[in-house]
């Protein structure tokens, strides 16, 4: 059934431009985690559930800028 309906869509440049869109902002948030900038980020996040009697206050995250400097 799903290739009886995709042979007969007939926008075939919507597709490629929605695999496009897709593969770019993958691309980028790939880029994104990679990045060194945010290696401090990712290790204070992979440490918060071991932060035992601590509130976790998302603002604090926030205030950081996501890996922004």
């Amino acid at each position: 059934m799903k290739s009886e309906v995709l042979s007969n869509f007939p926008w075939t440049d919507l597709t490629a431009v929605g695999f496009f869109i897709f593969m770019s902002l993958f691309a980028f948030y790939v880029y994104w985690a990679m990045k060194r900038s945010n290696k401090e980020l990712f290790d204070d996040a992979s440490r918060i559930p071991f932060q035992e009697g601590e509130k976790v206050n998302s603002n604090n995250i926030m205030k950081q800028g996501l890996g922004h400097e």
